[in-house]
């Protein structure tokens, strides 16, 4: 059937059906080592099913700690998450990678200002991560530019 001393690239190349199916093989394994865990991917993935209202997937997308804080907020707020999940859409802006943390930059459709995720890589696998101080800031950011735009708005210009 085939020669004794024939190599297993040999035999591969130089059988048609064995080439198609090598090649088929080397092209899944590809696309599946290349996918999915870049830091843009998996911010996406993350961002995507909170837009959904959907805290146990962005779980998925989270190392440890953000998980558990994504779960207790789910606990302490399910009702106003789903309520409030917009199911909008998101543009990343910027991808900034250091070793095995990177932050990814989005905005917001309908909102101007540049928002960020920080990611940190654990065993090989890109996850969000948030901090709850960072999580303060945040909030306290979002109040007081609400605050302001409020002030803003009620501020009468005098001639």
């Amino acid at each position: 059937f085939y020669k004794k001393n024939t190599t297993f690239a040999e035999l591969i190349l130089n059988s048609k059906p064995m080439k198609k199916y090598f090649l088929l093989l080397i092209l899944s394994l590809f696309m599946v080592a290349c996918s999915g865990n870049s830091p843009k991917s998996v911010a996406s993935d993350f961002l995507t099913a909170l837009n959904k209202g959907d805290v146990d997937e962005a779980k998925k997308y989270c190392d440890g700690s953000t998980a558990d804080l994504l779960d207790l907020v789910g606990r302490l707020a399910k009702n106003k998450i789903k309520e409030e999940a917009k199911g909008g859409k998101f543009t990343i802006t910027k991808v900034e990678e250091d070793g095995d943390a990177a932050k990814v930059y989005y905005t917001m459709d309908q909102e101007e200002k540049e928002k960020s995720l920080d990611l940190k890589k654990i065993d090989g696998k890109w996850k969000v991560t948030i901090k709850k101080e960072d999580a303060k800031k945040e909030e306290k950011l979002n109040e007081n530019s609400s605050e302001e735009a409020e002030e803003a708005a009620n501020t009468t210009v005098e001639e």
